[in-house]
């Protein structure tokens, strides 16, 4: 029997979550879909590679040691797809770049000027989206770059830093704190701190999350927009 792709590909997420109804719900199918393409991985294989019991799944020791090759196996098509594209006729001329508000803003500007004063045949197409969208374009193939704060690289692609910016934590003038030329973050602890809805981006919430409570703020969150751009700087 012959291993496809897609048992790879069941696998991988399957071994994610530990959980056959998880996986089901993110590769779209039935979780009947799901055991059976793990069920013909394994008889190709001749080994079990994760176990079945009525509260949870668990990763056999052939499972463990199968899942980082199983990742590269992904990475190589994708790289393999991702190369092939570049020489179909209507990508040979043509970028595009999907961004989150505060790239779009401030960075993109000038890579975009840069890059038509020195590729002037690319017809450049921005997409801009919410922050924890820029991924989901790329892995999406909607997008051929992907520009925003990532802290990491989705399968298949590589994260490569374009600058450095320092975080800071705005309050409000009227702030009793505001005439203050130094602050602790931990005097500010009761001030809401405004951040996005952590689904957009969960990764980069918590990280934010974390560097408060390093430096002893446990923040009272306040949800906001999506965008605390443009428009929206008032809040």
């Amino acid at each position: 029997m012959k291993i496809t792709l897609r048992q790879i590909e069941v696998f991988l997420v399957l071994a994610q979550h530990l959980h056959f109804g998880k996986a089901a719900e993110e590769l779209h199918v039935s979780q009947a879909t799901v055991s059976d393409e793990l069920k013909r991985l394994e008889i190709a294989l001749g080994l079990t590679l994760i176990t079945r019991s009525t509260r949870r799944a668990e990763l056999t020791a052939a499972g463990h040691a199968l899942c980082e090759k199983s990742r590269e196996v992904v990475q190589a098509v994708n790289a393999l797809h991702d190369h092939a594209r570049l020489f179909r006729d209507e990508n040979l001329s043509k970028l595009r770049i999907v961004a989150s508000p505060s790239v779009v803003n401030g960075l993109l500007p000038e890579i975009i000027r840069q890059t038509e004063a020195q590729y002037p045949d690319v017809a450049i197409e921005e997409i801009a989206v919410e922050s924890g969208e820029v991924i989901e374009q790329l892995v999406s193939r909607k997008a051929d770059i992907g520009m925003g704060r990532l802290l990491t690289a989705p399968l298949g692609y590589r994260c490569e830093e374009l600058y450095q910016e320092e975080y800071v934590a705005v309050i409000s003038r009227n702030h009793p704190l505001a005439t203050q030329q130094e602050l602790a973050l931990s005097d500010l602890s009761d001030v809401p701190l405004l951040l996005w809805p952590r689904e957009h981006a969960p990764e980069y919430y918590d990280a934010l999350i974390a560097m408060c409570e390093q430096r002893e703020l446990s923040p009272m969150v306040l949800v906001s927009p999506p965008r605390i751009v443009g428009t929206r700087s008032y809040l």
